[in-house]
């Protein structure tokens, strides 16, 4: 409705008092229009208790408060992109989408529990809980282990499991980050423990 009231206030006057008035009715009317939103503005203000000069100044904190939470906001989230892009670079499978982890010397996708842990050396990242947001933390787990949706599937269902060995802490650690930042709980074990 207010949509409407809009459009004709804006769009359907304005041509009929061209039609009929020319310019200076035009000219009357967006003076009418302004006066209403001025009388508008100043009874709500008013209805708050303020008077004209307490409502301009606390717009212009407001508007000063915001500026700085915006550029708060955007510092936390260049140091978030900067922290992803550090992690993610330990990790030279996350950005080069045709090799496999699997291909690196020391990494194994899902580790046998039954393996012996004296013959492969490592660091394993252990899927402890899968957290709420399931649908994230399957796409990364996808996106770390090249795994198929049913096998990334299989996995997070039979939490904790161990879910990648890498050679060194390094990548331990950007893996679990790019599990937890999706929302899962995640530990990191040395498998000769």
């Amino acid at each position: 409705m207010a949509y409407l009231v809009m459009w004709v206030a804006v769009v359907t006057v304005p041509e009929i008092i061209w039609r009929h008035l020319g310019w200076p009715g035009i000219v009357v009317f967006n003076l009418l229009l302004v006066s209403v939103a001025a009388a508008i503005t100043t009874h709500r203000i008013r209805r708050r208790g303020q008077t004209l000069a307490e409502a301009i100044a606390a717009g212009r904190a407001a508007g000063r408060a915001g500026r700085r939470d915006r550029a708060e906001q955007e510092l936390r989230r260049r140091n978030a992109r900067q922290e992803r892009a550090r992690h993610e670079a330990a990790l030279p499978w996350l950005n080069d989408k045709q090799l496999s982890p699997a291909e690196l010397p020391g990494v194994v996708i899902t580790p046998a529990t039954g393996t012996w842990r004296h013959l492969l050396a490592g660091h394993d990242i252990v899927l402890d809980l899968p957290g709420d947001r399931q649908v994230q933390v399957i796409a990364q787990l996808r996106r770390l282990t090249r795994l198929s949706l049913e096998e990334a599937k299989d996995l997070l269902d039979t939490a904790p499991v161990p879910v990648l060995r890498v050679p060194d802490m390094p990548m331990a650690q950007a893996a679990k980050y790019v599990l937890e930042s999706a929302g899962a709980t995640v530990s990191v074990t040395d498998p000769a423990n």
